[in-house]
């Protein structure tokens, strides 16, 4: 049994999360931690934990959140693989719950549990906790095996592998790994498990703490994990075993070209004090497109702005079907919506064009 725990400048919640892992109810296991090329990040930990189980490899440069994790499961020397990352922590019985569900059953490839969600303070909240749980559906999702979870892994997208999961190592195909999946590498991870015909185990526990924080990569990097998303998607879409997936797959793929369509326009926040409530459900959409933020346009899509386009059409026609029948401060941001969606076509004319000055510059 490996315990894989890639870390990078996180020395204070690696302890934390070490020490999780070295006092639970489970022994019999190896812990690897990876730091991805961040100097002196383990000396506190080093300092304090000098369990023999422990062993510890800095990277000499960073090599990814994918390519990191990726090489620790290649090193790994047990057959099963827990991950938790640096900075999240576990329950005691994490390891003592799941082991042996893939001990007792060959078949079954990944056994899982829920989580709780953390505070940077180590706290947890219970409510944000059960939303999360409706959310990924593993607040209804059956206790024990579950075959053919192709659909679990990768459309709900329930099994945490990040934290509160186990899965069997000879399951999983490391050749299989493109770079593009990048911050993806755990639903990617799931979809490798579910693609080789094994079964899945869940247990409706909270095992396990993810701890959201300023410093997520999810957070702090939301144009290259849109794109890391975008890819993922559209393999899954190429897959034969997600056929019958296909129609949320493409929902979900056009989620993510939206909403990295609309961080690549300068869209300046419309000031309107008037919150439209009631039945205005198109006027509210268009107001939130508005409102959206832009961190960066180093990253620029066609296929992106495709999206966008499409989606300012499906906002305007409606609206200026009820525009008319809107009055007072309705009306009133209706029109302002609408000059600004006029707007945003501009900007995507604009954009196309700097694409296509892009694509000639490095020669189509």
């Amino acid at each position: 049994m490996t315990v894989v725990v890639p870390t990078y400048r996180q020395p204070l919640f690696l302890i934390e999360a070490l020490e999780s892992i070295l006092t639970g109810s489970y022994s019999d296991f190896e812990v690897l931690v990876v730091n991805d090329g961040a100097e002196d990040d383990l000396a506190p930990a080093r300092s304090r934990l000098t369990d023999s189980r422990i062993r510890w490899i800095t990277r000499p440069k960073r090599l990814g959140i994918l390519a990191n994790n990726v090489d620790a499961f290649r090193l790994a020397r047990g057959e099963f693989i827990a991950h938790l990352d640096g900075d999240d922590r576990w329950a005691p019985g994490m390891l003592s719950t799941l082991v042996p569900i893939v001990e007792r059953h060959p078949d079954v490839v990944v056994a899982f549990a829920d989580h709780f969600v953390m505070d940077e303070a180590g706290v947890a909240n219970e409510a944000e906790s059960d939303v999360n749980s409706r959310v990924w559906g593993r607040a209804t999702l059956a206790e024990g095996i579950h075959r053919s979870f192709g659909r679990l892994a990768v459309v709900d997208r329930s099994i945490p592998l990040m934290c509160a999961a186990v899965f069997r190592r000879s399951a999983l195909r490391l050749g299989e790994y493109p770079e593009q999946v990048g911050c993806c590498w755990d639903i990617w991870t799931s979809h490798l498990l579910a693609r080789g015909g094994g079964a899945a185990w869940y247990v409706p526990q909270r095992l396990a703490f993810y701890r959201w924080h300023a410093g997520n990569y999810s957070i702090t990097q939301v144009e290259a994990a849109l794109l890391d998303w975008i890819y993922c998607f559209e393999q899954f879409l190429k897959d034969d075993t997600l056929v019958a997936s296909r129609a949320d797959l493409k929902k979900q793929l056009s989620a993510a070209q939206f909403r990295l369509a609309t961080r690549l326009l300068p869209l300046p926040p419309l000031r309107v004090e008037a919150w439209m409530r009631g039945d205005a459900g198109h006027l509210h959409r268009a107001f939130d497109l508005t409102l959206l933020p832009v961190v960066s346009r180093r990253r620029v899509t066609g296929r992106a702005v495709v999206s966008l386009k499409r989606a300012v059409r499906r906002l305007l026609f409606p609206l200026l079907e009820v525009q008319s029948s809107l009055n007072g401060a309705n009306a009133r941001v209706a029109t302002a919506v609408l000059q600004q969606l006029a707007a945003q076509g501009r900007r995507i004319e604009e954009l196309e064009r700097r694409i296509e000055e892009l694509g000639a510059q490095r020669g189509g």
